[in-house]
């Protein structure tokens, strides 16, 4: 099921710890007026860092959240986070691309973690517009070199 033009209910929701996966979407179902603003918020991301993204985590339910040891006041759970990855682009290249933008965001992260990265980007309706780099172990806040 579509929610907006680019992103799906499907790909907010998935989880390769499918033992979940179920009890994701049916967390992800009672909560869909929060789940259609953070794809709103990711259509205007995608929009404005001019590349197609893609979604490796989303929505959350308490106990998947826990499995992956995600933060225990994740937004994610509060279906106002995901983690994308571009396509068109480098994973830094979107980070700097959303900090230099007009998007209003709460927290931007560029995570790298096993050989991996992708940004966390978060909504909320006290925007902080933090952005912070993490390596694996520990945050740093990021300044751009403006």
């Amino acid at each position: 099921m579509q929610i907006t033009p680019h992103f799906s209910f499907e790909e907010l929701t998935n989880t390769s710890h499918t033992e979940y996966l179920e009890q994701n979407r049916e967390y992800a179902r009672k909560r869909q007026h929060a789940l259609q603003e953070l794809c709103a918020n990711l259509e205007t991301v995608r929009e404005k860092a001019g590349t197609p993204l893609m979604v490796t985590s989303g929505v959350r339910c308490p106990e998947l959240n826990k499995a992956v040891g995600g933060a225990e006041n994740s937004q994610h759970v509060r279906c106002q986070a995901a983690d994308i990855v571009p396509t068109k682009m480098s994973v830094p290249e979107l980070f700097e691309s959303i900090v230099l933008s007009d998007i209003i965001y709460d927290q931007l992260i560029l995570e790298f973690s096993n050989g991996r990265s992708w940004v966390h980007i978060s909504f909320s309706g006290s925007p902080r517009m933090e952005s912070l780099i993490y390596d694996g172990k520990k945050y740093t806040k990021y300044k751009p070199n403006n």
